[in-house]
Formats: C-alpha cells, sequence, structure tokens
C-alpha cells in the first residue's frame, strides 16, 4: 500500500475518534446510513464485497443558517480474511441525537458456504458496544454502558440477494431508538445493461418489538448507475410511526465515482426518523443530509456483484 493511501486511513481514523471523544448512541443514525453502509443493516454483509473498503458517514441538520449544524458521524470498515470466505467489519458512531450524546462500536464476522447452480449462503454475527450519557440534573450526569449483539443471514445468487436479521439483541435501555431491537428483512436485485449501466432495486421491511414508537416500516430502494461513475436514486419510505404528521417520504441520494477506489456521495432526508413518542413536546425534527466517503481496495478480478451497486 503506498504512503498516500496510508495517509488517508489514517486522517479518516482520526477524524472519527475526534468526534467519539466529544460524547457517547442510540442506533438509528447508524440504520439511517444504510444507504451508503448496508453493513449497518445486516451483519452478513462483513465481507460480501470480496475486498476491503472503508465507509466515513457525516449527518448534518439544516437550521436556518448558512452552516449545517453535525449531529453525528459514522465510520465502518470491512474485509475478508486469506480464506476469502470469512468476513470482519467494524462500525464506530457518535451522536448528539436528541440531545443526549451517545456513540458506540460494532465488531463482527461473517462466513460463507458455496452451494449448487451458484448459490452462497451468508451468516454474521456482531457484538455491540454503546456508551450514553444521561443527565440527571444541571450540574449531575452519569454515562451507561449498553452492550448487546446482532445475528444475520443471507442467501446470494450473481445479481440477487434476500436477508433477515436482528442487529440488536439483549440491549436493556433502548431509549430514544424508534424501533425496538428491530427484524429486518431485506432484498435486492440488479439489473445490468453491458458493462457501464445498471439499476439495483430494493426493498427493506423493519419490525420492531412491543414499545416501540415505529413498530414497523416498509422502505423501497433504487440506485440507478450510469457509465459505472454517477449514481442516482432514492428511497420511498413508510414509516407507522406515531409521531410523524405524515408516514410517507421520499429520501434522495447521489454517489459519484472519483477514481477505481474513491466515491463520494450525498443523501437528503425532508423528515428525519423521529425519536420521541406523540405527547412529547419538541419542535420537529429539522431536515437533514448525509455526506458519504468510501474508499475501495483492489479487487481480485474484474467480475462484479450486486454489492458492488448497493
Amino acid at each position: 500500500m503506498d504512503t498516500t493511501q496510508q495517509r488517508l486511513k489514517r486522517l479518516l481514523w482520526g477524524l472519527f475518534l475526534t468526534g467519539l471523544s466529544s460524547g457517547v448512541f442510540a442506533q438509528q443514525p447508524l440504520y439511517d446510513a444504510y444507504g451508503f453502509n448496508p453493513l449497518a443493516l445486516n451483519p452478513a454483509f462483513a465481507g460480501a464485497k470480496g475486498y476491503f473498503n472503508l465507509n466515513a458517514v457525516l449527518f448534518n441538520q439544516l437550521n436556518g443558517t448558512i452552516r449545517p449544524n453535525q449531529i453525528g458521524q459514522v465510520l465502518s470498515a470491512e474485509g475478508t480474511l486469506a480464506n476469502g470466505r470469512t468476513g470482519w467489519g467494524f462500525q464506530g458512531f457518535n451522536t448528539n441525537l436528541a440531545n443526549f450524546p451517545s456513540s458506540g462500536l460494532t465488531l463482527g464476522a461473517a462466513h460463507s458456504w458455496n452451494l449448487a447452480n451458484g448459490w452462497q449462503v451468508r451468516a454474521g454475527v456482531q457484538g455491540v458496544g454503546r456508551f450514553r450519557t444521561f443527565f440527571n440534573s444541571g450540574f449531575d450526569n452519569r454515562r451507561v454502558v449498553d452492550p448487546s449483539f446482532g445475528l444475520g443471514g443471507m442467501l446470494v445468487r450473481d445479481h440477487f440477494m434476500i436477508g433477515l436479521s436482528k442487529p440488536s439483541i439483549g440491549r436493556r435501555q433502548p431509549l430514544f431508538d424508534p424501533r425496538i431491537h428491530p427484524t429486518i428483512l431485506q432484498i435486492g436485485y440488479l439489473l445490468k445493461s453491458g458493462d457501464s449501466n445498471a439499476w439495483y432495486v430494493g426493498g427493506t421491511y423493519w419490525r420492531g418489538e412491543k414499545g416501540s414508537i415505529s413498530p414497523q416500516a416498509v422502505h423501497v430502494d433504487t440506485k440507478f448507475w450510469i457509465g459505472n461513475r454517477l449514481g442516482l436514486g432514492g428511497s420511498v419510505r413508510y414509516e407507522q410511526n406515531e409521531a410523524l404528521a405524515q408516514p410517507w417520504k421520499m429520501v434522495g441520494w447521489g454517489e459519484f465515482r472519483v477514481s477505481e477506489g474513491i466515491r463520494l456521495g450525498i443523501a437528503y432526508d425532508p423528515r428525519p426518523q423521529s425519536v420521541y413518542p406523540q405527547n412529547f413536546q419538541t419542535p420537529n425534527t429539522p431536515r437533514q443530509f448525509q455526506i458519504f466517503f468510501r474508499y475501495e481496495g483492489a479487487k481480485a478480478g474484474n467480475q462484479t456483484t450486486i454489492f458492488d451497486f448497493m
């Protein structure tokens, strides 16, 4: 690896750790970034691409001024071990969502088994550690550790995938998470036109456990790649959430492949997921946009899969 790539990695890790030290995590922002980081939904994604990649997402709120208010950061990395069938994944996150600073880490691994006719089964597991700060009064606060774990599985063949996961199991304090211990069903298909254009279409169904502010949600996601350089799309989302006056919304996103190993992207959410119950007196959640960066390591061969276009 050359010196430039090493410096880039050190810079990204440094920026994240600086943010992590400023506060301590509701997991909702991690889920919100799944358009740029599928690993957030299912630990079986770890190593699915077959090569190293590093993702950074910055969350910003539009607050009526020229300078947006940054409310969170997500940094994730994944890759494969020497055998190519076992993957590893890391996610770090920091947020000031709902004015309660919190942060956390996930460490996971996945393994794949090849079946007949090109089918593949993947299974993943992750450990999750969250750190929250609760403010008891103006001069007193306490830091709480909230560990959990997650499981996920996936069936893949060429340009098709279907996955089932529960990324958070055993949390003691799911405060300010709209969906408590969500179960997530995800399906996706990739349509390719030659070697340059591709269209990804997917759907995600969420179901939270009893007591969730948003017990169910359905997302339909799409991304159209033009010339293997520009990716445009969005997500039509229905959220069963008592705090939302309008359950339907459209999230738009775009990506640009700057070079073989660098991608930049942006997403816009006009009505971010509320973390408050309906009777909690709070102003409307400001509009939000995400800034995305990805570094991709060298691929083994030229074959592409559905994971390269998600």
